[in-house]
C-alpha cells in the first residue's frame, strides 16, 4: 500500500502563525476504465482509505512558514508509517 496526504485547510494568520489541516490516505496504483464515451483503461494513484486527519501549527511549523517548509513537514508525516510507502511526488 501507498499513502498520501491532501491538505484540507490552510490558514495564515497576521501574527505569522500558519494552521495546516491535512488527511493522510492510503491506496495504490490501479488501471480502471474511466470517462464517458469512449471509456479507457486508466492507470494511477487512487485513495482507497482515509488513515488520518492531524493539524500542523506551532511548534511544529516556525513562524511564517514557506510553503517548502509546510510540505517538507508533511512528507515527513508520511515516512513515520513504515508499513507503507509514500507516493513518489510527497517523498523528501
Amino acid at each position: 500500500m501507498q499513502t498520501d496526504y491532501k491538505i484540507s485547510r490552510m490558514t495564515r494568520h497576521d501574527d505569522g502563525r500558519v494552521e495546516v489541516v491535512a488527511r493522510i490516505y492510503e491506496g495504490d496504483v490501479t488501471t480502471e476504465l474511466e470517462g464517458i464515451v469512449p471509456q479507457v483503461l486508466v492507470t494511477r494513484y487512487r485513495r482507497t482509505r482515509l488513515l488520518r486527519t492531524f493539524t500542523l501549527s506551532l511548534p511544529d511549523l516556525p513562524l511564517a512558514a514557506t510553503d517548502a517548509q509546510i510540505l517538507r513537514k508533511l512528507n515527513d508525516e508520511l515516512k513515520k508509517d513504515t508499513t507503507r510507502t509514500p507516493i513518489a511526488e510527497q517523498r523528501n
